[in-house]
């Protein structure tokens, strides 16, 4: 009996295996083409210089800091950038920032960009700028800059 028993033993180890080796193997069979992709073509690298959307800055400023609004609008239009300044009254969301410092709005993963960019609005105004991601991603505007009048 106990030779029986081993035996039926060895034997349900080896349909589980042989079980687990088939679903793996249809598994495998029922997405090949998932898993290697033959028709796969070369597509030219598109940077954002090249493409159809460029990233675009939104600049608020409040009346006090419009000639700062003014200077940046310039400086990142001649960056390549698409930049609307909008007076910080169209927002009522903005109010409540009127005497906070400057900042700036971006998408989390445009992160590396965005902190260049906040380096180069450091280096044209001369003071510090804080940075903050969006909740939400946004696709316009990429960046949004408030200028308050916490600086003036």
């Amino acid at each position: 009996m106990s030779d029986n028993n081993k035996i039926l033993k060895k034997n349900k180890f080896v349909i589980a295996v042989c079980s687990l080796i088939a679903i793996i193997l249809l598994s495998v069979a029922a997405n090949w083409g998932y898993i290697l992709k033959f028709n796969v073509k070369s597509k030219a690298f598109v940077s954002i210089g090249q493409s159809d959307n460029p990233y675009q800055i939104a600049i608020y400023y409040f009346p006090s800091r419009q000639h700062a609004a003014q200077a940046l609008n310039f400086y990142f239009s001649h960056q390549g950038y698409l930049v609307n300044m909008i007076p910080a009254a169209t927002n009522d969301a903005l109010h409540a920032s009127r005497s906070a410092p400057s900042h700036l709005f971006f998408n989390h993963d445009e992160f590396s960009q965005a902190m260049g960019i906040k380096d180069s609005v450091e280096k044209v105004l001369g003071y510090p700028v804080n940075a903050y991601k969006f909740p939400i991603s946004q696709s316009a505007p990429s960046m949004m800059m408030v200028f308050t009048e916490a600086e003036t």
